[in-house]
């Protein structure tokens, strides 16, 4: 027992952290990262016959050496002085008589509207920590372990989710109903964790985990159930088609690298589980609503002329908002303000007055956070490609690489064709998957010693 803590105990760890921006609320989010890190620094994974102490000095060494690790720490700053400079809001001016958007108390630097900046600065937190866990201190079966417990976590999620949609709870039956005025589905982070299960159902056949193949029908099953019921058809697409893609690459490595029928029965066991989602999915919906749900696929209309004049006349007013204030933005939470304050020649009959950002995910990047909010964007995101490029070139020419390398950029090109029609990218526990995943794939690459 001692050495399976000692092995899988940091992934799981982290893969509760992963998954956490999701479910709990960000003072939740900032203990468990204090937990985590502990459990980062005392307990990483030991490989090539290393001692503990070894093990620490080599994943101190290359976290210090890391260049995602100082631009993390930027970020949380960046997110803090975020959070605490709050105050955009409405102000009515008695003199002129004329309403206007008050600025934050420091107009230099980010700012954000009140009760929002929390989600983001947990969600940079547990970034910092969960992607430095994933490329510096999960050995090779360790991050099969993660990557099973993180989408069997979400998987669980969606479970409990659908349970509460089927009795009838208020908060989960808005999730449920994907309401264009909040463009932002819970779906989405299902429909990455589900990338993630497939391949995890895979790792459990190669390593052999029987004991842990109930969990794989969290991680499929009811990941699946959490995209059919919490998203779009249009975003259902967007993720069926990257599930196509980590599957056929997945079975093909199977034929090659197990033994025993091994693909067959990870063919199996995968039926199974989207099965097994599917009956969960059907069972809570009424039939208007599954007829209503599976209708844009007897039609092919994915995207309504309502959706898409709302879409132009929503992204007109980012486009005149953004030109205002083009390096900070207009600040987090602030759309629905600027959305009031450059109405003039919108269109009321196809966009809904308690809109809070507009269907294009870019263009709200842009609005509330600003040139310098997507350039910090950037930089981690580039850093964990340019990573996985090097790792890439090294590593293709030795065997056939796992689908763990692939499923950090399926999963990053689903979440940027997604940005297209909606939001979904910012809640926190999005980014975070992707990032995490694609740290995962560059450590997973083909290296001399197996162990890695």
């Amino acid at each position: 027992m001692q050495k399976l803590i000692s092995k899988y105990g940091l992934a799981a760890h982290l893969a509760f952290l992963a998954v956490a921006p999701l479910f709990l609320s960000p003072v939740c989010v900032f203990w468990l990262s204090g937990f985590v890190i502990l459990w980062l620094i005392m307990e990483p994974s030991r490989i090539s016959g290393e001692r503990l102490h070894e093990a620490r000095a080599r994943v101190a060494g290359q976290m210090m050496r890391d260049p995602l690790l100082w631009i993390s720490l930027v970020l949380i700053a960046y997110a803090l002085v975020r959070f605490f400079n709050v105050g955009i809001g409405m102000t009515y001016d008695a003199e002129t008589q004329v309403w206007a958007m008050s600025k934050p108390p420091l107009p230099i630097l980010p700012g954000c509207v009140a009760g929002f900046g929390g989600p983001e600065l947990a969600g940079v937190l547990a970034f910092a920590v969960v992607v430095q866990g994933c490329r510096h201190a999960l050995g090779r079966s360790a991050r099969t372990a993660f990557m099973l417990c993180v989408s069997a976590l979400s998987g669980a999620g969606a479970v409990v989710f659908a349970v509460l949609m089927y009795q009838g709870d208020s908060l989960i039956l808005s999730l449920a109903k994907c309401g264009l005025e909040s463009p932002s589905f819970i779906g989405s982070a299902f429909g990455v964790h589900w990338l993630a299960g497939t391949v995890a159902l895979l790792g459990v056949h190669e390593h052999r985990w029987l004991r842990a193949m109930p969990l794989t029908i969290l991680s499929v099953g009811g990941n699946a159930a959490g995209l059919f019921l919490f998203a779009p058809a249009p975003v259902q697409v967007v993720f069926l088609a990257g599930e196509l893609l980590v599957l056929v690459y997945a079975f093909v490595y199977a034929l090659r690298c197990l033994e025993r029928s091994g693909e067959f029965k990870f063919l199996v066991t995968f039926a199974m589980s989207v099965v097994t989602g599917g009956v969960l999915a059907v069972a809570v919906l009424s039939n208007a609503d599954l007829a209503a749900r599976l209708a844009p696929y007897e039609t092919g209309a994915f995207l309504s002329e309502e959706y898409l004049a709302s879409r132009k006349a929503l992204s007109a007013v980012a486009l005149g908002a953004w030109k205002g204030n083009p390096w900070l933005g207009t600040g987090l939470g602030s759309f629905p303000l600027n959305l009031k304050f450059l109405s003039a020649g919108i269109d009321w009959s196809v966009v809904r007055p308690e809109q809070l950002a507009p269907l294009n995910g870019y263009w709200y990047l842009l609005v509330e956070r600003g040139i310098l909010g997507a350039v910090l964007i950037a930089c981690p995101l580039g850093v964990l490609l340019w990573t996985f490029a090097v790792d890439l070139v090294r590593g293709i020419r030795l065997r056939m690489p796992h689908p763990q390398c692939w499923l950090g950029p399926v999963a990053m090109v689903a979440v940027l064709v997604e940005m297209l029609i909606d939001t979904s990218f910012f809640i926190s526990g999005v980014p975070l998957a992707v990032a995490s995943y694609l740290a995962i794939a560059a450590c997973s690459f083909p290296k001399e010693n197996h162990n890695v």
